[in-house]
């Protein structure tokens, strides 16, 4: 257990179901606390999946007292609205933003 991270982010709102089930397993495996994030690069996608712990989130995630929730079903159009974006800053259909 020396070199394993604190822990594993096992819930990302934007990675399909599948992968998110693999790094979940993968905690349980190596028997490391779970977080989860929204990986929010759009409005609607704020919140989707979060970690939720009591007291300090450091010392929650170092003694396993975490527990994720969320729904990953924003991968589908927050990537394909990524995708969108960074086409049309490529095209030149938008200005890069400073």
């Amino acid at each position: 257990k020396k070199y394993l991270p604190d822990a594993v982010e096992c819930f990302n709102s934007r990675t399909a179901y599948y992968a998110n089930r693999m790094a979940g397993r993968l905690a349980e495996k190596l028997q490391l606390p779970k977080t989860a994030g929204s990986d929010t690069h759009f409005p609607f996608e704020l919140g989707k999946c979060y970690t939720s712990f009591e007291g300090d989130c450091r010392e929650a995630i170092l003694h396993g007292k975490t527990a994720v929730f969320g729904k990953s079903y924003t991968m589908l159009v927050g990537g394909t609205l990524s995708f969108i974006a960074k086409t049309s800053f490529k095209l030149g259909w938008r200005a890069c933003p400073q």
